[in-house]
């Protein structure tokens, strides 16, 4: 087998891991949801200087417009790094799942965040919901009441093949789902030409989903984490108010001083290193961009790996079946 160089330095086999196509993904990216528009920029610039090489984004966030000035100051202004230096990730959003919408979405996402290609583009939900845009350039509709417990007849695997298509014409490296069950996984395994590259799912100690990671391990299709440390995501959601902090509790405080590191860098720690499942920390604030990437030293201790382990609820955070009235997991 040839071993296939980076173009660059920044993303390594050191630190990143291999996807089913032999292309790199780094092992920790920022994640950009919920990252408001007006801070969206600075904070993109501010983290690929400060060594990130992986961004998550996704049409539904309402930034990949904000985001995209960030890439071309970087890429065009200042020529601080160069388009292949990054490994850039977008999602298909709910809406435009029908095979005749799902070009025109990547297209649009292609524009908005000023670049030719993807590296990774994940279908964001296996949820199907009418296209109703008047205008190809707007940002797709978020959900909507007469959404609610409703889908559109295109099954994920028309959707699928589409974004198959995406790969041979160039427009995205690797292309991948999110928020996928083992059934699901199982089912588009049967019939995908091209290899799932990734699964992201919410993933933390307190949903640390060990079924699903396996099965994706057999099937060689990498699994991301979103929401990584868990409730802080979801501060603002008023039904998880009294939800226990994990960075909080005293055993991962306890870890924290034991390895000289920082709550979330334990739980970032326990994933990437202990898992091999790749994590998008989002944060706004500059001072933390450095700590959730710097903590791939950190190696837990097999008792606290099992301490972290022991954590597991089956407590999703992310559970749109309340909010939708579509129950997928």
């Amino acid at each position: 087998e040839v071993e296939v160089q980076s173009m660059t330095t920044r993303i390594t086999q050191g630190n990143s891991f291999r996807l089913a196509t032999n292309n790199l993904m780094p092992k920790v990216g920022l994640g950009t949801w919920k990252l408001n528009a007006d801070i969206a920029q600075k904070t993109v610039y501010s983290a690929v200087n400060a060594g990130y090489s992986c961004l998550d984004c996704a049409s539904i966030y309402g930034n990949e417009k904000e985001v995209g000035k960030a890439f071309r100051q970087m890429f065009e202004s200042e020529r601080m790094v160069q388009r292949e230096e990054l490994f850039i990730t977008s999602k298909l959003w709910n809406t435009d799942h029908a095979p005749n919408d799902v070009k025109p979405a990547l297209h649009r996402t292609l524009r908005d965040l000023q670049i030719e290609y993807l590296d990774l583009y994940l279908m964001h939900f296996p949820v199907s919901w009418p296209n109703r845009r008047q205008n190809d350039s707007d940002y797709p509709e978020d959900f909507q009441n007469d959404f609610y417990g409703t889908q559109t007849n295109t099954t994920v695997f028309e959707t699928w093949q589409v974004m198959e298509q995406l790969v041979d014409e160039g427009l995205v490296k690797d292309i991948g789902v999110a928020n996928f069950s083992a059934a699901l996984i199982w089912e588009l395994d049967k019939v995908a030409k091209k290899p799932i590259s990734v699964n992201q799912v919410e993933l933390h100690p307190f949903l640390a989903q060990n079924s699903l990671v396996s099965l994706c391990e057999s099937k060689d299709i990498q699994c991301t984490a979103y929401s990584s440390l868990a409730s802080v995501s979801y501060e603002n959601w008023g039904i998880y108010k009294s939800l226990p902090s994990l960075l909080e509790t005293d055993e991962i405080q306890h870890m924290a001083q034991k390895y000289k590191a920082t709550p979330a860098q334990i739980l970032l720690s326990w994933a990437v290193n202990t898992r091999n499942v790749a994590v998008i920390p989002k944060t706004g604030r500059i001072d933390r961009l450095r700590e959730n990437l710097e903590f791939t030293h950190i190696v837990l201790e097999e008792e606290d790996v099992h301490i972290i382990d022991n954590f597991d609820r089956g407590l999703r955070f992310n559970d749109n079946t309340l909010m939708w009235g579509i129950s997928i997991f």
